[in-house]
């Protein structure tokens, strides 16, 4: 989610959809497909930058106030289980049932 922008973006949880709400009108702004379902979503530490990963190992950037994907990176052979964004916002690291750690620096993913 991204309060500090007015808006609440999320993942369904079983479904392949992101829901982007209003939460000055309280509805639904746009309802986005995704390109498979999310098993793990985290925000930026300025909450603009929405990122989800799934079962296929590949990590996905959204846009928050646009709700744009902005781009996608193969991190992993299997499903991701957890992301952290570090601090300062610049990489994300994730873990999957790969038994890999991987550290993605968002301005290689975002395009």
């Amino acid at each position: 989610m991204a309060l500090q922008y007015g808006v609440l973006m999320g993942g369904q949880a079983n479904s392949s959809f992101l829901v982007q709400i209003d939460l000055g009108s309280n509805k639904i702004v746009r309802k986005s497909s995704c390109p498979e379902k999310l098993t793990s979503i985290v925000l930026s530490c300025e909450e603009s930058i929405m990122i989800g990963a799934g079962m296929s190992g590949t990590i996905y950037v959204w846009s928050c106030v646009q709700g744009l994907l902005l781009g996608q990176f193969k991190a992993h052979s299997k499903g991701v289980n957890k992301m952290k964004v570090l601090s300062g916002g610049s990489a994300v690291i994730s873990c999957s049932d790969d038994g890999l750690l991987q550290m993605i620096h968002l301005g290689d993913i975002i395009q």
